[in-house]
């Protein structure tokens, strides 16, 4: 005999826990485990982290979050590896993230195609302006402007965002680890 997942609404599954929540996601009502992810993982997202924060110290004009928990809807929660807000887009003080960052930085390693293209989706539906995968084995990013419009930038060339990072520039290649001699 078969039984019926129960679905969650963002509140239920907020109140599960940070050990249940820190490991898991909550896609269409149903609590999906995060894949464990390896060093050069935590390695890209660390450094994009620093990049972006670097950028933005001081300018007034964003702010940079590793690791935080978007209510997209009712039965849909994300936690993308960085999100970047503009001011007009700031989270508040008290209660969850409502809404996709305006950038959200994401590093590929363990995903399906199917779930990559989902998370995707998913920020632009929200209010994602622009989404970045990243992909550590290729040392390079797939900058969507859209959920269907993407442009592949590797190592050698240049990250930009005129709107809404004015004056924002960096080397896909700083993102990665320095290639072993």
């Amino acid at each position: 005999m078969a039984t019926a997942t129960q679905l969650l609404t963002f509140d239920q599954w907020s109140e599960l826990g940070w050990d249940t929540i820190k490991t898991t996601e909550l896609v269409d009502g149903e609590v999906v485990p995060v894949a464990y992810t390896r060093a050069i993982h935590e390695w890209v997202k660390a450094k994009g982290t620093d990049i972006f924060a670097g950028f933005l110290r001081g300018t007034g004009i964003g702010a940079v979050y590793p690791e935080v928990i978007f209510k997209l809807d009712e039965r849909l929660g994300r936690r993308p590896d960085v999100s970047i807000f503009v001011p007009d887009r700031l989270p508040p003080a008290e209660g969850p993230f409502v809404g996709a960052a305006e950038i959200v930085f994401e590093v590929v390693s363990s995903e399906t195609t199917e779930e990559a293209d989902r998370r995707i989706r998913d920020y632009f539906a929200y209010g994602a302006k622009y989404v970045v995968m990243a992909y550590p084995e290729s040392r390079s990013f797939w900058v969507y402007d859209s959920a269907a419009r993407a442009h592949r930038l590797e190592s050698s060339e240049t990250l930009t965002f005129p709107d809404p990072l004015p004056g924002f520039s960096a080397r896909v290649g700083d993102f990665f680890p320095p290639r072993a001699s």
